[in-house]
């Protein structure tokens, strides 16, 4: 099934009228759903109510855990603009009903009409009727509010998609204006609602597993299990109040992080007045003055005027002082993923602000659950789903134990009304095979291997969001990493300089350097001053140190013309040269280098100059210079100096011959465009120490490694032949663009590949090769050879040049080749990687972090081995401890149907002991078997039904069930056997009392039953628990659950072996002599408290009327 046909549930799919009226949004992404409008039908409404009272709530608990269905049949499907109601299909699967609202459209149109139709006019005034609607029809998804225009949906996102030169026109003017945005785009609050403990008690209690459990106390009271019942109760309450208390710690946490800094006092200008104002009821469109420093601004804004100096630590994952300017007018619609260099997102600290009249103000954008932290928050509160396939192999393998319990339940009916047995007894002991089928402990019995997990890997110091994600870290295959700060040292050590006018190479000598290089290296950076400190890049940082040049920044009124931070300035040491910042253009990884206008003053001649200096990514760089100026051993150096490790950084340089006031306007390209080239910066970016034997591990583990990154593809080559992502013993094959085509060659030799037939490459490199690729490269594949790209993907282990979008894309990919993909990084480029990847790891202890289902202390990717090895241990206790209980729940089944036969059954203090003694103290101290030393060269297997575990089972059930078998006919041959329960042999304590004709006939109806011949009078209310084959199994079968938990308790090669579990292996030893004590013990009260003995005299076995009177001994009523 496609995912677009995963979309169609209803039973009018096929119908053309019903496709009319379903809508998609978000198609091939991971926000993709389609919405179906319905109207409420009251009469449908009635029907199901009523259904849900006869039916006892059964019919209203079928509703709640499909959702779906309870709109089907009380609504009608209408089209949308006819709806009260829309019902809201993931491409999951996963269904939401949320309400319709009606928007009159001449109100809002001047609100929303830019993200409908586009940002074609000057201001909202002018945007005129677009259409002849007269209503819109609006709806709120995961907090995000929805539009559905012209049979399309629109995600109604503030001030998004208003031409940037036309910003201004969008500020509040009138009362009228802001009640109506007010209505439009609520207020600035992210909520984040916790739930009271009832809530989450009762929605806990109304799951499918704890109905089953609440199912199967009512039955067991029934049949008068007291004890086992009362107990399982208990559990349940303890289980259900420790998930309360989680949910609602983990939620408060949330909220608390959200709160820290959601709500505050702006000053916002409403009517030409500054006015003090909470921070929830500003609106998009507010015009707000940027708090001087130390507070969190509260919404995305766009800078109108001054600048500011931000941490975006909470929003990136990078604590690097980010500078702000204002927005530049242009015909591009906004939008702050793409003007980020001109918007304050919210939750964002302000370090630092500065402007020539004292005022840095910003226009509000986006308020609420549409801000950047906004859209953090709901990816937490909403999570991507995780196909786990352990969850969709356990649903199935708990169905072929429910079609297993079908049969018992059939056997159990016709035996029991063969045998005379009351009909609420039948009802009872056959719905009680159900349960001892499907234990209602299977779920709790799982999740408390995935809660010793999450200890195990908290002492490690690594936390997670989504403990699900353990197991499923267990079966990762592929991993994927970022290099710098995360295969390599967070810091940058500056090598030395290269201007390419001699072949000595590197140097570090102040006195052989041109003083424009110098220049540069002061000049082109974001460095800013807080209080007295120079803060920055840590790149930056090092640049700037080596010329030994003074940083200043203008005080108030020293700015001449420019309302500008770029008006700082750095000094040389002898304080002859002063350069004047004038415009900048801050690195992006889009754009991959960092552009500052300077005016350069000479104080000996006084001569002043305009300059651009340009730094960058080599590649990038060049393509900005004039061809005569980059000397033909550029590509050389560069070659040489990537493959060495080295991290290197192009400058270059263009004189201005503009006026000094028309550089504010000026296009970046007329800037930067035919500049001469300088020379090249090199610096070099360790390893980290445990890198190359993480990889190792990884490889001799038989997980693919690869290394994502935005730097040059022969630096990242080099770093990742040192840290072994790369085989040195196989070639490396480079994948780079040229003119529109791929091109393919061998590294460190002249061999191209200038074709593309990848299977003809395969053949003739016999498969033994390596891919290397650059980010447009992947592009390319991506949109013209997207059939190839998978076999490609299979060989690649380099990506460099890799934007944040082709980080996540590549995610994608992976994942849709059912990879299960690790990605770890520590910065604000992996973000989205993170949060694509089924286990993302990060290296960052900020808040952007939280997203990330893993976050890591240490620093390093030893994280990533600890967690696979953890994740396997996880996932192969999980794998065993379902085993175990589907075993467990089979020898019962074995037990019981061998025991109904005789119309007996276990006592309660013998179910007792069996399910609450041995197999929850089994559950509970299984799963502390520490993970191995080692990640294993055998993956784990993938799936939980497959031939060999279906096999395994089959072969061990079958076995217990022989020995069950063997040790029933064993009993029932022995000369001093006796049935009270069905009285074949009967017992009795006075052989003169026989009526032998009354055995006789019992004897016949017991071989050759007649249904009907049973009155009211004959048949049994009860089952007789003391019975010699009822003591028989329960005695032989609690040494198979005993001896079957050691069994599925493998060590090696995913967990460390059994002894050093410590815990359990007391817990066998302790079970294993508590069950020796109760077979050989005599004492009266604990053969009581189990049934084990009869009443005194001893019964004795009633002799048939052909047997000779006297000839049988009066054994003891026990077997041992």
């Amino acid at each position: 099934m496609t995912e677009n046909e995963n979309l169609v549930f209803n039973p009018l799919q096929n119908s053309d009228s019903f496709k009319k009226k379903v809508l998609k949004f978000g198609e091939g992404t991971d926000d993709e759903f389609g919405i179906y409008a319905y109207r409420k039908d009251a009469l449908r409404t009635y029907f199901c109510y009523f259904l849900i009272l006869i039916t006892g709530g059964l019919a209203w608990l079928f509703f709640h855990w499909n959702s779906d269905w309870w709109i089907i049949l009380t609504a009608e499907l209408v089209p949308f603009e006819n709806a009260d109601i829309v019902l809201v299909k993931e491409f999951t699967g996963k269904t939401w009903i949320e309400k319709m609202e009606i928007w009159q459209w001449d109100i809002v149109e001047s609100h929303i009409s830019h993200i409908i139709f586009g940002s074609r006019y000057a201001s909202p005034e002018a945007q005129g009727k677009q259409n002849n609607t007269e209503f819109i029809c609006t709806f709120v998804h995961k907090k995000q509010r929805f539009a559905i225009m012209e049979e399309k949906i629109y995600s109604i996102s503030g001030l998004s998609g208003v031409q940037s030169k036309h910003l201004k026109n969008y500020t509040i003017k009138n009362f009228e204006t802001l009640k109506d945005r007010e209505d439009v785009f609520g207020q600035n609050i992210i909520d984040v609602e916790v739930p009271s403990y009832a809530k989450i008690f009762i929605d806990e209690i109304i799951s499918p597993f704890y109905v089953f459990q609440i199912g199967s106390v009512i039955l067991w009271m029934c049949d008068e299990y007291y004890y086992y019942a009362t107990s399982i109760v208990i559990i349940t309450i303890v289980s259900a109040c420790s998930t309360m208390l989680t949910i609602r710690k983990e939620r408060s946490n949330l909220r608390k992080m959200v709160d820290r800094n959601n709500h505050c006092i702006v000053e916002c200008k409403r009517d030409g007045i500054w006015t003090k104002l909470e921070s929830h009821n500003i609106v998009p469109g507010d015009v707000i003055l940027v708090p001087p420093g130390g507070t969190f601004i509260p919404a995305d804004c766009v800078i109108l005027t001054g600048n500011a100096i931000v941490n975006e630590g909470m929003l990136t994952g990078e604590s690097i002082p980010v500078q702000k300017s204002p927005i530049k007018p242009s015909e591009a619609p906004y939008r702050p993923e793409l003007f980020k260099m001109s918007t304050l997102f919210a939750g964002t600290e302000v370090l630092q602000t500065r402007s020539q009249n004292g005022e840095c103000t910003a226009l509000v954008a986006r308020t609420g659950y549409e801000t950047a932290k906004g859209q953090l928050v709901q990816s937490i509160l909403f999570p991507k789903d995780v196909n786990h396939k352990l969850t969709s192999d356990a649903a199935q393998f708990l169905m072929i134990l429910a079609a297993t319990a079908s049969i018992g339940f059939i056997y159990a009916v016709v035996l029991q009304y063969y045998n005379c047995v009351h009909a609420k007894i039948i009802l009872t002991k056959s719905l009680d095979i159900i349960t001892i089928v499907v234990p209602p402990a299977l779920p709790a019995a799982l999740s408390v291997g995935l809660v010793w997990a999450v200890r195990r890997i908290k002492k490690i110091d690594i936390f997670t969001i989504s403990p699900a994600r353990i197991n499923l870290a267990g079966q990762i295959n592929i991993c994927l990493f970022d290099k710098t700060g995360t295969l390599t040292e967070d810091g940058l050590t500056f090598k030395g300089y290269d201007q390419l006018q001699s072949e000595n190479g590197i140097s570090r000598e102040r006195k052989e350097i041109a003083d424009t290089l110098t220049q540069c290296l002061a000049a082109c950076h974001s460095l800013t001053r807080i209080n007295g400190e120079i803060v920055g890049d840590p790149l930056e940082l090092e640049m700037f140190g080596f010329t030994k040049w003074d940083f200043h920044e203008p005080e108030c009124g020293e700015t001449e013309n420019f309302d500008n931070l770029e008006t700082s300035y750095v000094q040389s040491p002898d304080a002859n040269q002063k350069i004047h910042q004038l415009r900048q253009f801050p690195f992006t990884s889009e754009e991959s280098r960092q552009t500052v206008v300077v005016e350069s003053v000479s104080k000996n001649s006084g001569q002043k100059s305009l300059r651009t200096f340009i730094k960058g990514a080599p590649e990038r760089v060049q393509k900005l210079c004039l061809p005569e100026s980059v000397p033909q051993s550029f590509k050389t150096a560069l070659d040489k100096y990537s493959q060495q490790g080295f991290r290197v950084i192009a400058l270059a340089v263009k004189d201005l011959t503009m006026k000094k006031f028309k550089v504010q306007r000026a296009k970046r390209d007329d800037l930067e465009q035919d500049a001469q080239f300088i020379g090249l910066i090199v610096f070099q970016n360790k390893v980290k120490s445990v890198s190359a034997d993480v990889i190792e591990e990884l490889q001799e583990a038989r997980i693919n490694s690869v290394m994502v990154t935005g730097d040059n593809i022969l630096t990242s080559i080099a770093v990742s032949f040192e840290c072994g992502i790369l085989k040195k013993t196989e070639k490396v094959i480079i994948g780079e663009l040229s003119k529109e085509k791929v091109m393919w060659r061998e590294v460190n030799t002249s061999t191209s590949y200038e074709s593309f037939p990848l299977a003809k490459l395969v053949e003739n490199e016999g498969g033994s090769f390596q891919v290397a690729m650059t980010g447009n490269v992947f592009d390319w594949l991506v949109l013209n050879r997207p059939t190839l790209l998978e076999s490609i993907l299979v060989k690649a282990r380099v990506f460099a040049r890799m934007s944040p979008e082709n980080k996540a894309l590549l995610v994608d990919y992976f994942e849709q080749m059912e990879y299960i993909a690790c990605f770890c990084g520590d910065g604000a480029n992996d973000c989205g990687a993170l949060k694509r990847a089924s286990v993302g790891i990060s290296l960052s202890e900020l808040e952007a972090s939280v997203a990330a289902p893993f976050t890591a202390k240490c620093g390093d990717v030893s994280c990533v081995a600890a967690l696979i090895r953890e994740g396997r241990a996880a996932l192969m206790t999980s794998f065993g401890m379902f085993k175990y209980m589907a075993l467990y729940s089979m020898i019962q089944f074995c037990s019981i149907l061998i025991l109904y036969w005789r119309k007996t059954n276990l006592s309660d203090w013998q179910y007792l002991y069996i399910d609450l003694i041995i197999i929850d103290i089994v559950a509970l101290t299984m799963s502390l078997s520490p993970a191995y030393k080692r990640i294993s060269e055998i993956p784990p297997p993938k799936a939980l039904v497959t031939a060999p575990t279906i096999f395994s089972l089959f072969i061990h059930v079958s076995t217990c069930v022989l020995f069950q078998v063997i040790v029933y006919l064993y009993t029932i041959q022995k000369p001093w056997f006796c049935s009270i329960s069905d009285d074949f042999p009967p017992c009795t304590h006075d052989l003169s009392l026989i009526d032998y004709q009354s055995v006789i006939n019992q004897i016949q109806l017991i071989v050759n039953p007649v249904i009907g011949t049973c009155s009211n009078e004959e048949k049994d209310e009860e089952y007789y628990p003391s019975h010699y084959a009822t003591v028989s199994l329960f005695l032989f079968s609690q040494f198979q659950y005993i001896h079957m938990a050691f069994v599925f308790s493998v060590g090696k090669p995913y967990r460390q072996p059994i002894w050093r579990n410590l815990i359990f292996i007391c817990a066998l030893l302790a079970l294993t002599l508590t069950s020796i004590f109760i077979v050989f013990t005599n004492t009266s009260y604990i053969t009581d408290l189990f049934e084990l003995k009869k009443e005194d005299p001893p019964l004795q076995p009633l002799p048939f009327p052909w047997e000779v009177e006297g000839g049988r001994d009066q054994d003891p009523i026990r077997i041992w």
